[in-house]
């Protein structure tokens, strides 16, 4: 996990260097906007992406990145997003033939806790949006 959080400080930073500057060339100010509603909730949004058991680590970072989401929230909400997924791949990495019956439990109630905090910041999500 300790890698996984490293690897997105150094793609964060790659993205927030170069690659902004590239997108900034060809963009221009059509990134403000988006910026801006970003870094309300950075910490929210960057925790809901990583929640998410779909998506591309490195586009989430490199979005991140692009878009100056502050580097704090994201990299907190980042590796609480990833304790989760960590957690859960562990667990199945040893194999589904092999798993304890101690395991499958916990596997199971690792997989129902995601799903309802998924659900729970989805509609939180939904909520906080103005009408």
């Amino acid at each position: 996990m300790l890698l996984t959080v490293l690897s997105a400080c150094i793609a964060y930073a790659l993205a927030n260097g170069p690659l902004r500057s590239l997108a900034v060339r060809l963009l221009g100010t059509k990134l403000k906007p988006v910026e801006n509603k970003l870094a309300k909730r950075s910490f929210r949004n960057v925790l809901i992406v990583r929640l998410f058991p779909v998506g591309s680590n490195l586009i989430t970072n490199a979005v991140a990145g692009v878009l100056s989401v502050p580097f704090a929230p994201f990299i907190v909400a980042s590796a609480i997003g990833f304790a989760p997924q960590t957690f859960l791949f562990t667990l199945l990495g040893s194999g589904s033939r092999f798993v304890s019956s101690l395991e499958q439990p916990l596997q199971i109630g690792g997989l129902i806790i995601s799903l309802l905090l998924l659900l729970s910041l989805s509609g939180i999500a939904r909520r906080s949006e103005p009408s």
